[in-house]
């Protein structure tokens, strides 16, 4: 059979077209595959981040948030303050409010605040938020 030269360069032509679409299809989809790793990688650097920066341990952010105390403060103050040591001479990072529910971690060392004898307990609030705190201004739920 016998084919005019028009039809041939059509058949080259839409060839042409359809590898050029296979193409851009696949280029397409290879590209969203490396995009979707990548916002992966960067998520786990940026959680990383965090967690070095709140000075909390992984193992600490798995376990189940159990709240086991309240906030009690008995002066008219803006917070409980909660410090990355469990020392006075430590700078507050942060502040909770009255009536929070925390988590007890870990016990430190006892101390005297404002006549009250009392240790100093690590928590974490529901915000996965971590630190040390005097006791004495915890209720136990």
């Amino acid at each position: 059979m016998y084919r005019s030269s028009g039809d041939i360069w059509g058949i080259i032509i839409g060839f042409i077209i359809g590898a050029i679409i296979i193409f851009l299809i696949s280029r397409e989809f290879i590209c969203w595959y490396w995009k979707i790793n990548r916002i992966v990688v960067l998520l786990e650097e940026q959680n990383n981040l965090l967690k070095q920066q709140l000075g909390v341990s992984s193992n600490v952010l798995l376990k189940q948030y159990i709240p086991t105390h309240r906030v009690k403060l008995l002066t008219n103050s803006d917070g409980l303050s909660l410090r990355r040591e469990p020392k006075t001479s430590i700078e507050s990072f942060t502040k909770i409010p009255n009536g929070t529910e925390v988590q007890h971690i870990n016990t430190g060392e006892n101390v005297k605040l404002n006549d009250i004898n009392a240790p100093w307990f690590e928590i974490r609030t529901k915000d996965g938020i971590s630190g040390w705190c005097f006791s004495g201004s915890l209720e136990k739920i």
